[in-house]
Formats: C-alpha cells, structure tokens, sequence
C-alpha cells in the first residue's frame, strides 16, 4: 500500500503495486454506510455491494478502454476492498482542466467527450446506470489524453422505467427530477454529460439564465464552434423529450467536422 490518492464520503483510495508482479494499481476502501446495499447479478449466487456488482456488470465482455477495470475485490464484516487498474500518469478531469487555466480547448474536450460518450453507452448495454456523471469520476492520462470512468457507488441496476432516487451530484440533476421527483436514465444521462462538456469549454457550469437560453436553443459563444454550441444546446433541454437521443449522439454534426 503507497500514499492516499483520495478520499469520499464513504471510502478511502490509495496507491498499491501487486506483489505477485509488481503492477501498480488502486485500492478503494469502502466502509459500510451511503450506498452499500446489495444486488444480485447474473453468474454470483449471492447479492453482492452495489458498487462491486455495477463494475463487476461493466467490465463484462470485451475490455473497455473507457472503464476503469476492476481486477480484484474481497469482502471483510466491516468493509469491502476494490483493487483497480491505475493508469499512470492520471488526474481526474477537474484537476485536468484547473491545470490548464479552468477550461480547455474545443479539440481537446470533444476526444474526451467522444470517450465519455462511448463509456455512459457501454454501460447501458451491460445493463449498468451509472447516475454519477461529472468531471471528476474521468481520469484522465496526462500523456495520452485517454479517459476513463471510475466511481460506480451511485449507479443502479439499467430500467425501462423511471427512477425517483437522486444518489448522484445535486448539480448534475437533471431538471426533470427537480420538477416531478423521477426521471428516465437515458434522458438523464444526456444532462449530465452536456453539463460536463460546457465545463470543460466554459469553465464553470451554466447560470441559470444560460440554461434559459439554451433550451430555447439560443445560446452561443464567440470562441466555440457553431456546432459545439448546437450540441450543448441539444444536450441541455429542459424538456426531456427534446434532448438528443443518447443513440444518435456520436453522430451529431460536432462529431463529424475536422478538428480545428
């Protein structure tokens, strides 16, 4: 076990390297509290923590560049273990953006977008909501700019039907939740990562009469391409059967143009 890499509400993360051959990876810590109920899952004759069972669910199949792996987990009375990959060098995106003057450029955000997208996606079809989407569950490779998704201790199990449980980040909540207290999760999804993109291009996330000027699909800024701000724009409807469909979101046209 090496230096505390960070801390949460619920558990405790720390460099590690594997004695069997010297792999540097993460050890999360998790004590009982906060979302430790548990689920069953194909293949695990018992209900597994939450947490443990998400990322067991989101690393099925072919390996995912874009999801942190989770490689080993023990379960003790009084917490779980998770020993995850560690890329290396790594920040979160939050630091990422604050070392580079709070905001990053269009080129930059729209390569860690396209692998944010292709996370959130991945997970709904391994049946896996993961209802935490922000800045600072990506790690980021300060080398390769590769991102990956880490933190699965809010998600839930992917339903057709809606949710009426908010366990993510107050900020990143999707208005239609505030307004009728449930909220579907594709729908939902589509919010938060239009929220992460304005953070990354802007900085901050909108004010309120920002959010008033995109859903009336208003809003543009001077120093953002015209498609970067119409896809902001089709993320961040309050209504939301006008966002763009999380199936057709690689495709928008912000995608398709050249890099800048």
């Amino acid at each position: 076990m090496g230096k505390k890499l960070g801390e949460g509400g619920f558990g405790s993360v720390y460099e590690a390297t594997r004695v069997s051959d010297g792999l540097k990876v993460a050890v999360k810590i998790v004590r009982p509290g906060g979302y430790s109920d548990r689920i069953c899952i194909p293949g695990h004759p018992n209900p597994l923590p939450r947490e443990i069972a998400l990322h067991v669910l989101a690393n099925e199949g072919a390996k995912l560049s874009e999801i942190i792996r989770l490689l080993d987990w023990e379960e003790r009375d009084d917490k779980y273990i998770m020993v995850l990959e560690h890329p290396s060098p790594c920040m979160d995106l939050s630091e990422f953006i604050e070392c580079h003057g709070g905001a990053i450029t269009e080129d930059l955000a729209k390569s860690i977008m396209r692998q944010a997208i292709q996370a959130a996606i991945e997970c709904f079809k391994r049946g896996v909501f993961h209802r935490d989407i922000k800045l600072e569950n990506f790690l980021i490779n300060t080398e390769t700019f590769e991102v990956k998704l880490i933190d699965f201790g809010c998600g839930d199990l992917l339903n057709k039907t809606s949710y009426t449980t908010l366990t993510g980040t107050w900020a990143y909540c999707c208005p239609e939740m505030l307004k009728t207290d449930r909220y579907h999760a594709l729908p939902a999804m589509v919010w938060s990562l239009g929220l992460m993109l304005y953070r990354l291009v802007c900085g901050k996330l909108p004010e309120k009469y920002i959010l008033y000027w995109i859903n009336d699909k208003n809003w543009y800024r001077d120093d953002l391409s015209k498609e970067c701000c119409r896809f902001i724009n089709a993320c961040l409807q309050q209504d939301p059967g006008q966002r763009i469909q999380i199936k057709d979101i690689l495709f928008h046209e912000w995608f398709q143009v050249k890099g800048m």
